[in-house]
Parts: structure tokens; C-alpha cells; sequence
């Protein structure tokens, strides 16, 4: 059983001690999303474990911190200082994913296709294109980009997000989603240009932290 497959289980365990009910689809896709967001990043640090002292491997060690942490403003940071070396697809993928969880769909998607285009073979990345359709409810784009990644490598991230996709569009008529949409752009033109002036106050507060750090 992969480490993926075993958060889960512990995950599920979990939610049937709380309540009766399973947990929300949406919640194990979430979860999922972070899973394998942990593997990736374990598997890059132990990539770079030849050279602990390098820039990159101390970065590595400070964004997991973060993520171990659940630090927002660390995480967007360091993930961003990563992303400088592009020609690390897996560094793309953990800047997109934390310009995802910050409500940044477009750069996130910037972010993945860089990633993509660096490895055609790297899931974390097509997955996390379509996640950034499917959150701005681009479903047509978020379904062929799922099944891309289903088809290239069956695993259940795309598989619970096409399930999700599909019963979406059976259970809303076609005219209140194209509402839906349309209410949810103007709600998120508004969200972007907020987010991105609150990130670059986060990553001023953290870059303020580590200068101090380094004076003590």
C-alpha cells in the first residue's frame, strides 16, 4: 500500500469516529491533493540528500517546515523561492499548488503548465492544471485535462474528480451553471487582485523574519 493510500485509510478512520457519515467527496479530494503533495516533496528532499548543505536542499527543508506546520505565508514563500529553478518540474508543481490554495488559479496554472512542459510524464502537474479549471468551473477544460491524466496514469485523483465533474453536471441545469460561473468570475476578478496584495505582504512579513533570523 503506497503512503498515499495509507493517509487515506488513516483519514477515513478518523471521519468514521467523529460521525456515521462518510466524508465529503470533496474533503478526500482535498486530502488527496495534500498527500500527494507530501510524497512529492519527501521524494525531492531525498533526490537532493547528496548535498544537505545546498541552497536548494535547505530551501527543500524550510518549505517542508512550513508545510509540516501549516504555515501560509512560509509555505507561498519558500515554494516561490523554489520555483526559480524551473528546470525542477516538481518545484513548479509545489509553487501551483500553493498559488492554488491561495485562490491564484491563473498563476497556478502558469506555474503547472511550466511544470508539464519540463515532464509530460509529471501527473502532479496535469492534475493540478484541471484542479485550477475545475475551481473556476471550466468544466469542459478541467474534464479533458482529467482524463488526460487518467488515461496516461489511472489513479484515483482524476477518477474522484470526473466522478465529481459528472455528477455536477447531471445534478445543475446548464443555465444556472453557466450562472454560477459567471457570478463566481466577478466574485473571483475581485478575490485575485486581493489575494495577490495580501501574498506579497505575507512574503514581505517572512522575508523580514529570516532577515532577522540570520542576524541573531
Amino acid at each position: 500500500m503506497s503512503k498515499i493510500q495509507n493517509i487515506i485509510k488513516k483519514y477515513r478512520k478518523q471521519c468514521q469516529a467523529k460521525q456515521p457519515n462518510p466524508p465529503d467527496k470533496r474533503d478526500e479530494i482535498s486530502l488527496l491533493r495534500e498527500a500527494q503533495l507530501i510524497n512529492t516533496l519527501e521524494t525531492t528532499i531525498k533526490d537532493n540528500l547528496s548535498n544537505p548543505a545546498s541552497p536548494l536542499s535547505q530551501l527543500l527543508l524550510a518549505y517542508k517546515g512550513a508545510v509540516t506546520a501549516n504555515d501560509n505565508a512560509r509555505r507561498i514563500f519558500y515554494a516561490q523561492e523554489l520555483a526559480e529553478d524551473s528546470n525542477n518540474t516538481s518545484l513548479c508543481y509545489f509553487y501551483g499548488i500553493e498559488l492554488y490554495r491561495n485562490g491564484l488559479y491563473d498563476r497556478a496554472c502558469d506555474s503547472f503548465a511550466i511544470g508539464f512542459e519540463k515532464n509530460n510524464n509529471h501527473m502532479g502537474c496535469l492534475n493540478g492544471a484541471a484542479s485550477c479549471h475545475l475551481a473556476k468551473l471550466e468544466l469542459n477544460e478541467a474534464e479533458a485535462l482529467f482524463k488526460m491524466a487518467d488515461k496516461i496514469e489511472p489513479e484515483s485523483f482524476a477518477k474522484k474528480n470526473l466522478q465529481y465533474i459528472d455528477e455536477m453536471i447531471a445534478e445543475t441545469p446548464p443555465q444556472i451553471l453557466k450562472e454560477r460561473q459567471k457570478n463566481l468570475w466577478a466574485q473571483y476578478r475581485r478575490m485575485e487582485a486581493r489575494r495577490l496584495s495580501e501574498q506579497e505582504q505575507k512574503e514581505r512579513i517572512a522575508m523580514t523574519l529570516i532577515e532577522n533570523a540570520s542576524k541573531i
